[in-house]
Order: C-alpha cells, then sequence, then structure tokens
C-alpha cells in the first residue's frame, strides 16, 4: 500500500519526540514538533474529492486549550487565547512538519480551515476545553460508565430512542463501536421489550 492509499498516517520524531510534545502540551505551551495524526478520506472514499486532488484532515492531539508560550518561541501566545491569527500561525507550522515529507505541499494546499480547541469547544458543548473524546478517558470513565452505568445500553427512558457517540459505551475511538452496537439493535426483529435487559445489553 502507498502512503496516499492510508486512512490514517502518523508524522512524529517517533516516541521520543511524542513524550517531548506531550511534555510541552502538559506546560501549556504549543508543542515546537506535535505529533500529527494525517487522515487522508479519500483512501477510503474516492468520491470525497476529485481525481487528482485530496482531502486531508488533521488532528493535533497536544494542543493545549490555554496556553503559557511557545515551546519554539516563534508565535506570540502573550494573551493566552486562541485568535485567527494564532490559529494560522500554528496550521503553518503543522504543514511545515508535514513538509518535510511531501515536497509539494505549499503548493498542492487549495484551502483550508483551522479549528482551534477554543473554535471545537464552541461549536459541540460536549467538547470541553477542546477535548474530542466527551469526557475524561480514565477507566473509571469508560466502558459500562460513559456517560453512566444505567445507560450502557445506549437505551434511554425514551421508548425508542437510543444514543451513541464518543459519550456512550465503550467510549471514544476509530471503531464507531457504539453506532454499531445501536444499528443492530434497531435491525432486530420486534418483540417484547424486557425493560431489565434494555437497561444493561451492550451486545
Amino acid at each position: 500500500m502507498e502512503v496516499r492509499e492510508a486512512a490514517i498516517v502518523h508524522v512524529t520524531d517517533g516516541l521520543d519526540g511524542v513524550s517531548v510534545a506531550c511534555a510541552q502540551a502538559q506546560a501549556e505551551l504549543l508543542p515546537a514538533r506535535p505529533t500529527i495524526v494525517c487522515r487522508q478520506p479519500r483512501g477510503l472514499d474516492p468520491s470525497r474529492a476529485p481525481e487528482g486532488r485530496a482531502i486531508a484532515w488533521i488532528q493535533l492531539q497536544e494542543t493545549p486549550y490555554a496556553r503559557r508560550g511557545d515551546a519554539a518561541g516563534e508565535l506570540d501566545t502573550r494573551d493566552g487565547r486562541w485568535t485567527p491569527r494564532l490559529e494560522e500561525a500554528y496550521a503553518e507550522r503543522v504543514l511545515g512538519l508535514i513538509g518535510e515529507h511531501v515536497k509539494n505541499l505549499p503548493d498542492a494546499v487549495i484551502s483550508r480551515r483551522v479549528l482551534s480547541p477554543a473554535e471545537l469547544e464552541r461549536r459541540n458543548p460536549n467538547f470541553v476545553r477542546g477535548g474530542p473524546y466527551a469526557g475524561a478517558t480514565d477507566l473509571d470513565q469508560s466502558y459500562v460508565w460513559r456517560p453512566l452505568p444505567s445507560y450502557g445500553s445506549h437505551a434511554t427512558p425514551v421508548e425508542a430512542l437510543y444514543q451513541c457517540g464518543a459519550s456512550t459505551y465503550p467510549g471514544p475511538g476509530l471503531n464507531a463501536a457504539s453506532g454499531r452496537i445501536v444499528a443492530r439493535r434497531l435491525l432486530r426483529k420486534p418483540g417484547p421489550v424486557n425493560r431489565a435487559r434494555r437497561l444493561f445489553d451492550r451486545a
């Protein structure tokens, strides 16, 4: 398989690079060389872009919501807020890192949209402080405890109303497991409702 056919590519300096970027983000600094998760939707679905074109969906998991500075000492972060100017400047850094592996990248980019952690939170209240995983992913906040033990089946108190997504069992991930579970339940043949099973069935 060629790199352009892969659904997801990680751009990183290796385990040490990830460790440094995580430490910088934990210190509320913009990482100098963040770990880049680059998704290529056209690799799985060619209809997402015209022939000869592509879409890159980039995620930076080490981006702090509030910042005390820039680890590289290049960007102005004095006001501690995400501004359009800072968003674009940090995007340039990220594209520069990808450009170390894609020689024609500067000329190939037709358009881009940048969503900072603050903008993600504004668009979706579940993304508290820009976290796309709908809350903590500690063990006591995952699996049957997401969002509450009694809701582990994706059923709600409203008849025939189900919920799925990162906030529900088994939690965030790339497997779409919660949606699959709900879809399988909806495809079952109708029958009598066993309310006890309805609360705890996760098959």
